[in-house]
């Protein structure tokens, strides 16, 4: 029982971070211009398991045009990438939809 419950709060612990702000956050001159506060406690974590697939998908196919650009510019001219990107791009706004 007692290795659950030390779980239990190690898990709740990270989930809540530290107890107190980071030093960078505790040492801010108000008075000297310069960049904002830092604020720890407004970190939010909403990236859901989509969103991290579509971020791969988009790696992927931006590092794909990217390399064979080259290849398509020189054999079909600019026109034909342009609607083979048009039709990419469809495509792949279909299985993101």
């Amino acid at each position: 029982m007692g290795a659950m419950s030390r779980r239990k709060e190690s898990a709740e612990r990270r989930e809540k971070g530290p107890d107190e702000p980071p030093a960078y956050g505790q040492r801010v001159d108000e008075e000297v211009p310069g960049p904002e506060k830092i604020s720890a406690d407004h970190t939010h974590r909403n990236l859901k398991a989509r969103h991290i697939q579509l971020i791969g998908i988009g790696g992927t196919i931006g590092t794909a045009l990217f390399v064979q650009i080259g290849k398509g510019l020189l054999s079909g001219g600019p026109a034909s990438l342009f609607i083979a990107f048009s039709w990419w791009c469809t495509f792949i706004l279909a299985i993101t939809m």
